[in-house]
Parts: C-alpha cells; sequence; structure tokens
C-alpha cells in the first residue's frame, strides 16, 4: 500500500458499502412501522460511514505497512520541497519515531551532518526496524554516504548486510557504496544484480515512492560501467530515468550515478549532460552539489 489515493479510495468504498447495509437493515426493521420501502437514517449512517473509514485505514496501514506521514511528507519532498517535506514529518512524529525517514529526507536536502546525527542517536526499539527500510544502519550509511565519510558509510552498510543478507535493500545499499568507494566492483555489480533478481523487493514500505528501484538501476549501470559492459548499460539507464519519473531529488540521484557509469566508460560528455541535468533538477539537494563537484573536478 504506497498510494494516499489509493487508501482513500479503499476506505471510503468500505465505508460506503458499510453504510449502505447499514442502511438496508435499518430500512428493513423499520419499515413495517412506517409503512414505507425504505428509511434514510442520515445521521447514524453518517457516523457508521465514519467509523468504518477510520477502522479501514487503520487496518490498510497496518496490513499494507502504509504510513500515511511519510507518503504526505514525500508529496513535498518529491518536487524537492524539503522544508514543508521535513515540517510534514514532524508534525506527527514524537520523539524518534520515524526517525530513520528523517534523515533520509536530511541528506537529500544536502543536510548530511543533521541527518547523520538524527540516525546514530536515535533509539528505536528493536520491533521498529525489522523493514530494512527503517533500519537505522540504513539511514547513518545514507547520511555518512553524503558527508563523503565512506569508511564509516561501509560501517553502517556491512552492519545491514550482515543483519539483512537476502535484503534487496541491503545488497543495493552496500553495492552502491563500494562503487563509491571505487573498489570491489565484480562484488559491487554482483550484489546489485541479484537485488535487481529479487520479486520482492518491491514488498518494502515505499521502495518505489522514495526512488529506491530507479537508484538500483543506476547504480547497476553505473557498474556496468565500471566493469566494461557497456552493451548491457542502455537498457538500465533508460529503465531509471523512466522509474524516477518528475521525482526531482530522485532524478538527480539517478543522473549523477548515470554519469558516473558514461565516465567509467570514457564518455565524458555524455557524462558531463546528466551531471548537468542532475544540478539543474536539484541545485539545492545532495544529488544536484555532488554534481556540481563532479562537473568542476572533471572540467573538459
Amino acid at each position: 500500500m504506497r498510494s494516499i489515493r489509493l487508501a482513500n479510495f479503499l476506505s471510503a468504498l468500505s465505508a460506503s458499502v458499510a453504510a449502505y447495509f447499514f442502511m438496508q437493515a435499518i430500512s428493513r426493521l423499520l419499515a413495517p412501522y412506517f409503512h414505507v420501502k425504505s428509511v434514510i437514517l442520515v445521521n447514524p449512517t453518517k457516523w457508521v460511514a465514519i467509523v468504518v473509514f477510520a477502522y479501514s485505514y487503520l487496518l490498510l496501514m497496518h496490513v499494507g505497512r502504509f504510513d500515511p506521514v511519510v507518503a504526505w511528507a514525500a508529496n513535498a519532498w518529491q518536487n524537492a520541497d524539503y522544508g514543508s517535506a521535513l515540517f510534514r514529518l514532524r508534525l506527527f512524529s514524537w520523539r524518534d519515531r520515524r526517525a530513520s525517514f528523517t534523515a533520509l529526507l536530511l541528506t537529500s536536502a544536502n543536510l548530511a551532518d543533521r541527518a547523520y546525527a538524527v540516525a546514530t542517536n536515535a533509539k528505536l526499539p528493536e520491533t521498529d526496524m525489522e523493514e530494512p527500510s527503517y533500519d537505522l544502519d540504513f539511514a547513518s550509511g545514507r547520511g555518512a554516504l553524503a558527508q563523503g565519510n565512506l569508511n564509516q558509510a561501509r560501517h553502517h552498510f556491512d552492519r545491514l548486510y550482515d543483519r539483512y543478507p537476502s535484503s534487496a535493500l541491503a545488497r543495493y545499499a552496500l553495492g552502491d557504496l563500494l562503487l563509491w568507494q571505487n573498489v570491489e566492483p565484480a562484488r559491487a555489480h554482483h550484489l546489485l544484480t541479484v537485488a535487481l533478481a529479487d520479486p520482492d523487493r518491491t514488498c518494502l514500505p515505499h521502495w518505489t515512492r522514495l526512488g529506491f528501484e530507479a537508484e538500483l538501476h543506476a547504480s547497476h549501470a553505473w557498474s556496468l560501467g565500471v566493469i566494461g559492459k557497456p552493451e548491457e548499460l542502455q537498457n538500465d539507464l533508460d529503465r531509471a530515468i523512466e522509474l524516477a519519473g518528475q521525482n526531482k531529488p530522485v532524478r538527480a540521484a539517478v543522473h549523477l550515478r548515470l554519469g558516473y557509469a558514461l565516465r567509467a566508460l570514457g564518455h565524458f560528455t555524455m557524462a558531463h549532460q546528466h551531471w548537468s541535468l542532475a544540478r539543474e533538477i536539484d541545485p539545492h539537494g545532495w544529488a544536484g552539489n555532488q554534481a556540481a563537484d563532479s562537473l568542476r573536478l572533471c572540467a573538459p
């Protein structure tokens, strides 16, 4: 369950059906006394609909692992409106609740020091970290990567991988980090390839909404460039851009990685084009700033 619109529709549908059958049942009970075919009870029916809607919504959240606050904040985040996204998140998050997602937003907003502090200082029960995408090591690793502290990022992603060795997210995180470290390219490619082959990856909460699928394809393209397989790269390149859609932070992160993929193959002009796009799409975010640095360091 990854869409507020879908959750609202399903909840409203459940409420409407319940209200209709409630009205029909009451009408049958009262019709003999009022000598009418149906009795419309507006206020009781309305309250039945409200209660059913609320409980249906809660059920969808629990069963579908759907967090409406994360989805609401993500709607602002995908437009690179980081201030609104963080405000929405903090409005309904107490203490360390949703600390990992707060850290991910801060990382995208190019506030890596704050992101790392939030993720590493948070205290969450073990039960709140059963899903890798909510694991504090994942958020801490992303923050450390944005800081440029690759060794610390490796520490967190190794811990994540040790805990979830079969998770697509853990494989993606570690494989992507190996590319940033410029070490073990074959292992990086293997981890990313296996992650792409995992059919259960999209079942993780907000996997697609937060852009992990698009970034995974972009990182896989990067690994293909590093190991020298240009003939297989185009499909990942196209797929990553398609999946990023209109999500600005994800589009910038995708173009940033595709630039590195093309640089690895010696296509410097095309690499610069992707980095320029990343900088233009999200000039204030981490990916846009990283792309700007790459343009300065690799000036023609």
